[in-house]
């Protein structure tokens, strides 16, 4: 399918769909060609498709922690605590295991507040 085409059949979903979400209003013509507008809408989003994907690691994905599965290391965020008492560190990153609270190997216990998974290792 060429280009052009491919616009116009994405041009006239959008203005099917346009024409069924506005059924009803009376200023809305019943023209049954797509629009200009249409066409330009078709053409944004077939050009949103063709782009090469978000690297996986550049949109932060950071979860809240009560999300976080407790089978395994994960990256956190948060601040040193002993016994729940924060001892104004300022929140940093940190890779971490459940135990009976979050855990790291370098710093001890933290009260994490958010995480996300482990990127991948380098495949060589």
């Amino acid at each position: 399918m060429s280009d052009q085409a491919m616009v116009e059949r994405v041009a006239r979903a959008i203005y099917a769909r346009r024409v069924e979400l506005v059924q009803g209003i009376d200023d809305f013509g019943a023209d049954e060609t797509y629009t200009e507008e249409a066409m330009q809408m078709a053409r944004a989003a077939i050009e949103a498709m063709r782009e090469p994907p978000a690297h996986p690691m550049s949109a932060p994905r950071w979860m809240p922690i009560e999300s976080a599965p407790k089978d395994g290391w994960v990256l956190t965020w948060g601040c040193l605590h002993d016994d729940g008492v924060n001892m104004g560190e300022t929140p940093r990153v940190r890779i971490s295991v459940w135990e009976t609270r979050w855990y790291s190997l370098c710093s001890g216990s933290h009260a994490a507040t958010h995480w996300m998974p482990l990127p991948k290792p380098p495949e060589k």
